[in-house]
């Protein structure tokens, strides 16, 4: 359906027209008719056509003028010039106007119809043109939050940096060679005793996508992933000869930001916020940001307010000392959390790494991977929790992180090659 304004003072004109398009392409075209310019410029605000025939000779506002107002709201309207007379002036406006055809009068219902399938043609590209845009700008949507992901992990981890952090840049359309990092971190809930970065982080998980919104609401900026309680945003800056600390603005927007976060999830949020480094070196600006966050309470807080010996940790052989422990990290996680529902993502987040890297360490330093780590010390806890004749096999399997007895007795099955019942009727016997 395609919506059709016919704009002429003549009444035989428009009813002429009506007819022919009616009886040409029925069920095509909703119409209006328009006696006046002024009429044109009224009806388009609410009407909105796709197309308009318009007579240029019209009582007040001319057609010329009427289309050049039709141009500034509807940019796309397909419009088509009807006149009695042949005048270069009212040609060459109607060239100005991308004007799809200049009929004189009389026309002919040929020439209405020819002009109308070419109307429409053109409505039909657009139309597809815009659908097409709708359709990847939704795609978009939805990969562009992995790709921001995945550029805080190169930021983080500096993994094959070079090639990946450009990969990565080409599809954001970051072109800036320098920038600043910014750490988001929850804390507890309002008037609630702090549980921790991991209490904090659970509570904020499901709330996460709103605080991404909320982010992206306020500042210009890539968004990473929750990693146990804190969310990293990268932001580039233009002019190498500024730092973003000039601005006082940047505080203020964080400052709102934070009570914002805090009125809509519940939480309480502090940033801390590091200075303008090349991008090679971001890392650094990440661990200032996380030492601004360390030295002060304040809501917001900024590296270039930490004292100059202070600062001195925010070099990148704290990412080596940080890389050693990671492994110790994940298993203090896990033997605090093997009772629960735990993922490899979980024990990441935690850690403040990401899952392929952490699964990666966890197997080079332990020889295991985090599933076999994780299923090795439940069924070490639950054959502990076996020998206690008064634990039921359905109480333990709850105990060790399993909802389903059936499931854990295969999985008891496959890690000791026997089944729990057969387990404890030997721990009897031995007795």
């Amino acid at each position: 359906m395609y919506k059709l304004l016919l704009a002429d003072d003549e009444g035989i004109v428009t009813d002429s027209l009506k007819f022919i398009i009616e009886k040409k392409f029925p069920d095509k075209f909703e119409i209006q008719i328009a006696k006046s310019g002024r009429q044109v410029i009224e009806m388009s605000e609410s009407f909105r056509p796709d197309i308009a025939f318009m007579d240029i000779q019209m009582p007040g506002i001319n057609g010329i003028e009427a289309m050049k107002e039709l141009r500034k709201s509807n940019s796309s309207i397909v419009l088509i010039i009807m006149s009695a007379y042949d005048k270069f002036d009212y040609a060459r406006e109607a060239i100005n106007l991308n004007v799809l055809d200049y009929l004189n009068k009389p026309f002919n219902k040929e020439m209405i119809t020819d002009v109308l399938k070419r109307a429409m043609a053109k409505i039909d590209e657009l139309r597809e043109k815009r659908n097409n845009e709708l359709l990847i700008m939704e795609k978009m949507e939805s990969v562009v939050p992995m790709i921001e992901a995945g550029f805080i992990y190169t930021i983080l981890f500096q993994e094959n940096y070079g090639n990946e952090a450009d990969n990565y840049r080409t599809l954001l359309g970051i072109d800036e060679n320098r920038g600043y990092m910014m750490v988001i971190e929850a804390r507890g809930e309002n008037d609630k005793e702090d549980t921790g970065p991991v209490g904090a982080g659970i509570r904020i998980q499901p709330k996460y996508e709103r605080i991404r919104e909320l982010i992206k609401g306020r500042f210009n900026c890539i968004v990473g992933p929750l990693l146990s309680n804190k969310i990293i945003c990268f932001f580039a800056v233009k002019d190498e000869g500024k730092d973003h600390t000039e601005s006082e603005s940047l505080e203020k927007k964080s400052e709102k930001l934070v009570s914002e976060l805090s009125e809509k999830t519940g939480s309480e949020f502090r940033i801390g916020i590091g200075p303008a480094r090349p991008l090679r070196s971001l890392y650094e600006s990440y661990s200032l940001a996380l030492d601004a966050l360390e030295y002060s309470g304040e809501r917001v807080v900024h590296a270039d307010d930490l004292p100059r010996g202070y600062r001195s940790s925010g070099d990148l052989s704290r990412r080596s000392e940080r890389t050693e422990s990671t492994a110790e990290t994940a298993k203090r996680f896990i033997e605090e959390n093997y009772a629960k529902d735990i993922s490899l993502d979980d024990v990441a987040g935690y850690a403040e790494v990401s899952p392929y890297y952490l699964s990666r360490l966890f197997k080079e330093e332990t020889g295991e991977t985090f599933m076999e780590y994780l299923t090795s010390l439940r069924m070490k806890k639950a054959m502990e929790l076996m020998k206690d004749p008064d634990n039921s096999i359905k109480d333990i399997c709850a105990q060790v992180g399993y909802s389903d007895p059936n499931y854990f007795s295969r999985i008891f099955k496959k890690s000791e090659g026997v089944t729990p019942t057969e387990y404890r009727e030997s721990v009897k016997e031995n007795k």
